[in-house]
């Protein structure tokens, strides 16, 4: 936590530029441990992943009483496109 927030190795904010807590950053990346999907690149290649299968269609979650889902989104910076 020393070291200052743009220096950092990874470094996540929410849409209001918050920035993640450690706990926060902790529960992200064992997230992505556990359910990410490992690409074995070699130089020259190109992956193409559809957005729809892979973001959208994860098998239903179906709630039992008094469960609740809580969601949320995570955008990176924004840049101005060129051409």
């Amino acid at each position: 936590m020393e070291i200052p927030h743009e220096e950092r190795p990874l470094k996540i904010t929410y849409g209001d530029d918050t920035e993640f807590t450690q706990e926060e950053l902790r529960v992200f990346t064992d997230a992505y441990d556990r359910y990410g999907l490992q690409l074995p690149w070699k130089v020259g290649d190109v992956a193409l992943l559809c957005n729809w299968r892979w973001s959208h269609g994860r098998p239903i979650v179906d709630l039992l009483p008094g469960e609740y889902r809580e969601l949320g989104v995570v955008l990176g910076k924004g840049f101005e496109r060129v051409g």
